[in-house]
């Protein structure tokens, strides 16, 4: 079913408000501006015409936003291309001729990224999963085992291997360094994590070693946090050498399939702004495929639930940190964080 334009322009317009509210301003104006030239009949009308996702779970602004930054990128961005070296707020109506301009040069390039779900390989985010992959840690007391659907290149499945710099405190010593703020009384956090597996899948996994991947990793930053993708790019050198096996699948056929929970580990499935691109069937299904984890779970053979996933509060939008562990299976909130990692609340606090 091919979605509306007005349903298209509500979804822009609540993207652009969410990038101002996170200091991203020049890529709310180029969502903005790909709205007017949608609701001005433009050459983003054609674009768009039999888009059959919700436009907002879909992230489709951040789609159109992360093409036109890797056309950027590849220095082809036209009249845009300089605003990209120092980005600031601009006027729709000033950059609505430019973005039209390039999708009718470059219309292959959008349709390509409108084909594809946003991927944006945020390490700092493992400030925010370390203190859960900690709690199951120190509750079964086994190494874990990790999955994770939408893993883009599996940069989350090396938690073993970061330091952390929380500010009041730091965690681990590995060499993929994150920072993040902790905001409260410093935590009791296991002084290492074991982890003995890691898997992942993504439909279109991103190989950081191939340098055109890599361009379209770069092209989810938005242009107004090069320290994200600093953080990045330092990230990929010091995890090549740690193994993680990426499949590329349908990620609730993927969970499904998994041989888990398994005696001597505990199997932990984690998701990282995951859930938010799925349809109400595949939620149910991946829920049924938890539970039924769930019911197998033994004290040798546990298994644990971890959700980092967006909750729309009034006209906010609140990223909490969920953690459900079997035998038991009681979920239990530890923390609200930022969406990039940014800063951890403990829940409570």
């Amino acid at each position: 079913m091919t979605v509306s334009v007005g349903d298209i322009l509500k979804a822009f317009g609540k993207q652009a408000h969410y990038c101002r509210q996170r200091g991203a301003d020049f890529t709310a104006s180029i969502i903005d501006g790909a709205a007017l030239d949608l609701e001005l009949g433009g050459p983003f009308t054609a674009l768009l015409d039999g888009f059959s996702e919700d436009p907002g779970k879909a992230g489709l602004a951040l789609r159109i936003a992360g093409a036109v930054h890797y056309l950027a990128i590849k220095g082809r961005a036209g009249p845009l291309q300089q605003c990209y070296a120092a980005p600031q707020a601009l006027e729709a109506a000033e950059i609505r001729g430019a973005l039209a301009a390039l999708v009718n040069s470059h219309e292959p390039v959008f349709r390509a990224y409108i084909a594809r779900p946003p991927q944006t390989n945020e390490i700092n985010r493992l400030a925010v999963l370390v203190p859960a992959f900690s709690e199951i840690a120190k509750v079964t007391g086994l190494p874990l085992e990790l999955y994770e659907p939408g893993t883009s290149g599996g940069l989350l499945l090396r938690p073993d291997i970061c330091s952390i710099d929380y500010g009041a405190f730091t965690w681990g010593g590995g060499r993929v360094q994150v920072t993040s703020e902790w905001r409260g009384a410093a935590p009791d956090l296991a002084a290492r994590i074991e982890v003995r597996g890691r898997y992942g899948c993504d439909r279109d996994p991103i190989d950081y070693s191939d340098p055109e991947q890599l361009d379209i990793a770069h092209s989810y930053f938005w242009p107004e946090h090069s320290e994200r993708r600093k953080s990045f790019d330092a990230a990929v050198a010091a995890t090549r050498s740690v193994r993680a096996r990426v499949d590329r699948a349908d990620a609730v056929d993927w969970i499904a399939s998994r041989d888990i929970p398994k005696p001597g580990v505990a199997s932990v499935v984690f998701t990282s702004v995951f859930a938010v691109y799925l349809d109400d069937a595949q939620t149910s299904t991946l829920h049924r495929t938890i539970a039924a984890f769930g019911e197998r779970a033994s004290d040798a053979a546990p298994f644990a639930f971890v959700q980092f996933e967006p909750e729309e509060v009034l006209d906010f939008i609140r990223f909490n940190v969920d953690v459900t562990i079997w035998p038991g299976g009681v979920r239990r909130r530890i923390a609200t964080a930022h969406a990039h990692g940014q800063w951890v609340e403990p829940a409570g606090d």
